[in-house]
């Protein structure tokens, strides 16, 4: 592990991911890992419009069960689904960020959905996001292609670099449906794999997370705020479910915030 004293924002990336396999391996209930796994996918697929509340999410996710008002499948599918491509990214957590992985990732989130154009892969069909045109599908391997080999190119990956890939992720928009659940997944993977503390973003942070995406190219240090931001909730709100061996002396300063309250990542049930 990395001199903590040194480098501890890298020490706390490789504590959280230990963490996280762990508790994953060990089927740890209601930590540090089974916490994550219901907090992402409830806030993403929450800002895609899902249906879905705190409490059916922590169900379907504990039980496999959900009871109350009838729901579409989609959202109870593509929660499952988000739940399965957690556990694949911490798999890939080191692995290079390629086409192949992220065609990968798309197709566990879509699994299920036969073979419409949201679950076979890149979009067949030109979309906008925000009114805004994206890459036209003829255009998005080449796009895709370009923007990963800028993004290897980089040695020391910081998140002002993790926030301008993402922002050229999502004006790309490769698939027909799950960009931004896709994008967001990419961000937790590539803090993990570049010793950067992760993040995940808030459903109630998401026009300020929307204004960092619209206000890059004028001023990019809008949406890196929010990332960081993003970044400090998470390890004051996530930091006392680290076991104590993993729990660095930043993550320990984290871990006695007082207002330590997980509530705040479901805030809007």
């Amino acid at each position: 592990m990395a001199n903590t004293a040194e480098h501890p924002e890298q020490a706390v990336s490789e504590a959280i991911l230990a963490t996280l396999i762990e508790q994953k391996t060990d089927q740890t209930e209601r930590g540090f890992y089974w916490e994550n796994q219901i907090a992402f996918a409830y806030n993403s697929d929450k800002m895609e419009g899902s249906p879905l509340t705190k409490e059916q999410t922590r169900s379907i996710f504990e039980t496999k069960t959900i009871t109350g008002k009838a729901l579409p499948v989609d959202a109870i599918d593509e929660a499952r689904n988000h739940f399965a491509l957690f556990d694949r990214m911490l798999e890939t957590a080191h692995d290079s960020l390629t086409q192949e992985l992220i065609l990968e990732y798309h197709a566990i989130l879509k699994n299920g959905r036969g073979a419409s154009a949201e679950s076979s892969g890149f979009k067949l069909v030109p979309n906008a996001v925000d009114g805004m045109m994206t890459a036209a599908p003829e255009e998005v391997n080449a796009e895709l292609a370009r923007l990963l080999k800028m993004y290897d190119d980089k040695q020391d990956k910081t998140y002002e670099t993790l926030a301008a890939f993402h922002v050229s992720f999502e004006t790309i928009h490769p698939f027909q449906d799950g960009n931004g659940r896709i994008g967001r997944m990419i961000l937790f993977k590539e803090c993990l794999a570049n010793g950067l503390e992760p993040f995940i973003v808030l459903d109630d942070r998401k026009d300020s997370y929307y204004n960092g995406l619209r206000s890059f190219s004028q001023d990019p240090g809008v949406l890196v705020s929010f990332f960081e931001s993003m970044r400090d909730l998470y390890l004051t709100e996530y930091a006392a479910l680290v076991p104590h061996w993993h729990l660095l002396p930043r993550l320990e300063e984290f871990a006695q915030h007082p207002e330590n309250d997980l509530d705040r990542f479901f805030s809007n049930s």
